[in-house]
């Protein structure tokens, strides 16, 4: 009996011993891959404040290609925002594109997405060539999540 428990604690002090020195290996290779990403990211800071500024080119783009890429892009993100769980997660989201009927029911993280795209520069709304005057005076509507896709409540 006592040659068995001899053996299970020899056993188990040297699973213990394997176990604390991964550990430890585990530790330094932290603490070096730290270091290392550290000085990485340093080297990436230096380089990008020597690169010499580029100049800006400036570029034209012609206002119907823009207005169509707006509104293809914003066809793409409310096509794939329509889902829902629970009504919480619908919200109406002005559009101002008659193409695409002004308010549009959409999800939360859709209404992110395409807050970002018709605020966002490179395809400006403040042409008013690509602004719908009917969509500047919309009724507030609400949306409720029926089927688990986003509508708008009548």
């Amino acid at each position: 009996m006592n040659k068995w428990l001899t053996i299970m604690g020899i056993v188990c002090i040297g699973f213990i011993v394997v176990l604390l020195g991964l550990g430890y290996l585990l530790k330094e290779n932290e603490a070096k891959s730290t270091a290392l990403k550290n000085k990485l990211d340093q080297e990436k800071l230096m380089n990008a404040s020597k690169k010499q500024p580029s100049k800006a080119v400036l570029t034209f783009v012609d206002s119907k290609e823009s207005a169509r890429q707006l509104l293809n892009e914003q066809k793409r993100i409310i096509a794939k925002n329509l889902t829902c769980i629970s009504s919480q997660q619908c919200t109406v989201v002005n559009t101002y594109l008659s193409a695409l009927g002004c308010v549009v029911p959409i999800n939360s993280i859709g209404a992110s997405l395409l807050e970002k795209v018709i605020y966002k520069p490179s395809l400006s709304m403040s042409d008013t060539s690509s602004k719908s005057k009917s969509c500047e005076q919309v009724v507030q509507t609400s949306s409720i999540c029926i089927d688990n896709l986003c509508q708008l409540d009548e």
